[in-house]
């Protein structure tokens, strides 16, 4: 017979790996241009569903006696409107959904494809078209319902009158959606507001460095690995933190947001000597994807910035003044990262044991960034002026850590060698040589 233990245990790697399941469903959806729009659009059917079945006789009397030109009386005169209202909504949707395209496009082309994804998900630029096409599913809806010939029952009076209210709403829209359109694709507002959500996401960890600021050494009794090639993606914290509790285990996952698992990597290991259905339970609380882009990881932002000021360098653009805007935005990220631990310690719930979430190390964000503007941007005195003051603004920082001033001041002096080794002017080299 089989147990009720064993009967619990398979219900509640059901309940996991359904919970894995709707998180890499819900990042998919909330970073998609459809998630507000299909939001909207069901709300607008619910109102009209609601409208044509609900008796709104005294509204339209009131409204009637006030503003008698308001109320559409006749079934003809009501058909013609909301197939006018269709047609033009319709007509606005095609035309800011190829202005959104045309957008990403010239944003891709001229700026960095990773920058897509956040142009895609701006939330003002979603409700604008979900207003549309809410509209549009609101009028059809109302339009099926208006019979006749002559009069039309005051019941469908309302719902003609608010639909002739929202298009008129939605051509305001479609002005501020223009004017929001042409100003999200300048590259200032674009490198700016990656840095705020950067530097926001930096904040939020500092915070969380410091209410879990204890450290832990933890053995290395258990090591499990990546069963396939896929993108760790984050951890499902309330369930990591009830197994830690459960199997009275201090656990590290040593992969960071975003890192690329090979077939057999190591992904985490635990203090005790684990099972494989307790393997098992830890491993569906991992949210493993099979694409890069990271919505929750603060590196995604640095690699923006980064993309965007090497490309500004390029022949076909030549845009040293962004090259330069991403520096100093770069600037200010690397000495919010540098008050960060490579790793973040977070107790269970019981307070009793830890589980420890990996970041990508400093030294490693630092190098990386870096090493691509010396390589692009090595014969441009301006730029290596301006790399060369960030790194020694970081390096002269007291409250940077000791470990994290030695990486900087390495990548300093790889800098001056890239200089000495590409600036054949020898009075820029001078300059950069002295520049304190």
């Amino acid at each position: 017979m089989i147990s009720l233990a064993y009967i619990f245990k398979q219900s509640m790697n059901l309940n996991l790996n359904l919970k894995r399941k709707l998180v890499n469903l819900y990042q998919s959806l909330y970073n998609s241009i459809a998630f507000y729009p299909m939001i909207i659009s069901f709300s607008f059917t619910v109102i009209a569903i609601v409208l044509i079945n609900v008796d709104s006789n005294p509204v339209v009397k009131w409204i009637d006696d006030i503003a008698p030109i308001l109320i559409i009386k006749h079934a003809e005169s009501a058909r013609s409107l909301l197939s006018v209202i269709i047609g033009g909504i319709i007509s606005l949707t095609v035309f800011s959904f190829s202005m959104v395209m045309l957008t990403l496009s010239q944003a891709s082309s001229n700026f960095s494809p990773r920058i897509l994804p956040g142009l895609v998900s701006e939330r003002k630029n979603q409700l604008v078209l979900g207003c549309y096409l809410g509209t549009a599913i609101f009028s059809i809806i109302i339009l099926l319902s208006v019979r006749g010939d002559h009069h039309i029952d005051s019941t469908y009076a309302l719902p003609v009158l608010i639909a002739i209210i929202i298009f008129i709403y939605c051509i305001a829209l479609f002005i501020y959606f223009i004017n929001n359109i042409s100003t999200s694709i300048q590259i200032d507002n674009i490198v700016n507001n990656i840095y705020k959500s950067t530097l926001s996401e930096l904040e939020n960890s500092q915070v969380t460095d410091e209410n879990n600021s204890h450290t832990k050494e933890i053995k290395k009794s258990t090591v499990v690995r990546s069963k396939s090639d896929v993108f760790y993606q984050g951890v499902i914290a309330d369930e990591i933190s009830k197994l830690c509790d459960e199997y009275k285990m201090n656990i590290y996952i040593k992969s960071h947001h975003g890192q690329f698992l090979h077939k057999g990597s190591q992904i985490y290991y635990c203090d005790i000597d684990l099972t494989t259905e307790q393997e098992e339970a830890i491993y569906d609380t991992l949210v493993l994807r099979n694409d890069h882009y990271d919505v929750s990881s603060f590196t995604s932002g640095f690699s923006q910035l980064t993309e965007v000021g090497v490309k500004a360098m390029s022949p076909g653009i030549n845009d040293p003044g962004t090259a330069i805007i991403t520096i100093d935005y770069l600037s200010s990220l690397f000495r919010a990262r540098s008050m960060m631990l490579d790793d973040e310690y977070i107790s269970s719930k019981s307070g009793n044991y830890t589980y420890v979430k990996s970041r990508m190390p400093f030294s490693v964000l630092l190098r990386d960034i870096v090493g691509q503007y010396r390589l692009y941007c090595a014969e441009n005195l301006l730029l290596m002026l301006k790399l060369k003051k960030m790194l020694m603004t970081l390096s002269e920082d007291k409250n940077i850590r000791s470990d994290y001033k030695e990486v900087i001041d390495q990548q300093l002096d790889a800098l001056v060698n890239d200089g000495q080794a590409h600036i054949s002017n020898e009075f820029d080299l001078k300059a950069f040589l002295d520049y304190q």
